[in-house]
């Protein structure tokens, strides 16, 4: 209770009217679907899907961690031990309703990235340990499974999936982000002032300065002519991709002469990921007021 009434008071009460519009902003706009279509896509990319689906991403990364958490869940041919203590069943059923619900949210909302999908590992991790407590004590049942060959079998298949996307993970590393923050560095004014969503991060070492803009979250009130000093260039999402237009509707629609592809000073494909790119558009003098 007094950690309660100290965060309350500290920083709860003086900041509540940024954290209501921060928090409005997640749920309304970034989470919860607009459409009972957007819904049904989410629900197949979120539980299949290989861009965001929670199936292809924890059986490619976590595969036996996931299967024997996954025949813990479904307690599959009753493999699971009844325990006797009842705390130790209360456990089980609430790492299960932890994971059912967290699949079922991920699911749902409109973004889940799978950095949120670290919330799975503490409860499947011990789902894992009961179901491999579970296969060594049944040797009618799972004899092969229960018996000493398990461990190598196991760790073979581990380390055979950490060796694979290790290696392609160095494979497939680039510097695309630190030549993009070089060639900013080399080719725009000392101290200039870069505006958008992705500006910071294409300048984690140089020296200009950034202002992020995100529609209904920061930055998204008339940001061109408002700031000073004047920002002198724009950093967007440039790309045609569904999935990220929401990202260059806003700047399209408020400032549709400004980012004109005509205008465009430069490109960086292939920043973030293989079909992200980013333009760079200069800001008229007319605009960049001092």
């Amino acid at each position: 209770m007094a950690a309660l009434a100290v965060y309350a008071l500290v920083w709860y009460w003086p900041n509540h009217v940024e954290l209501s519009r921060v928090n409005t902003y997640y749920l309304r706009h970034q989470l919860i679907p607009h459409s009972l279509r957007q819904l049904r896509h989410n629900v197949v990319e979120g539980v299949s899907g290989d861009a965001r689906g929670l199936v292809g991403y924890l059986a490619r990364y976590s595969p036996i961690q996931f299967l024997l958490a996954l025949l813990a869940v479904s307690g599959w041919r009753g493999l699971l031990l009844e325990s006797s203590w009842p705390a130790e069943k209360a456990l089980t059923r609430f790492l299960r309703g932890w994971l059912l619900t967290l699949w079922a949210v991920f699911a749902v909302v409109n973004y889940a990235p799978s950095r949120y999908y670290v919330l799975f590992y503490p409860a499947m991790a011990i789902l894992a340990a009961q179901s491999l407590e579970a296969l060594w004590s049944r040797p009618p049942t799972l004899r092969l499974l229960s018996s000493l060959r398990l461990a190598p079998i196991l760790l073979a298949l581990w380390a055979s999936v950490n060796v694979y996307w290790t290696s392609d993970w160095l494979r497939h590393l680039t510097c695309r982000q630190r030549d993009a923050d070089r060639w900013l560095a080399q080719n725009l004014p000392a101290n200039a002032v870069l505006i958008g969503a992705v500006a910071p991060g294409l300048c984690l070492n140089n020296h200009f300065r950034c202002v992020s803009v995100i529609e209904h979250l920061c930055n998204d009130d008339r940001p061109v002519e408002r700031f000073a000093p004047a920002p002198r260039y724009v950093l967007i999402i440039d790309d045609k991709t569904p999935a990220l237009r929401w990202k260059e509707r806003w700047w399209a629609r408020n400032y549709p002469q400004l980012v004109e592809p005509s205008r465009r000073l430069h490109t960086f494909p292939n920043v973030l990921r293989p079909f992200f790119v980013i333009g760079l558009y200069p800001v008229p003098d007319a605009l960049a007021r001092p």
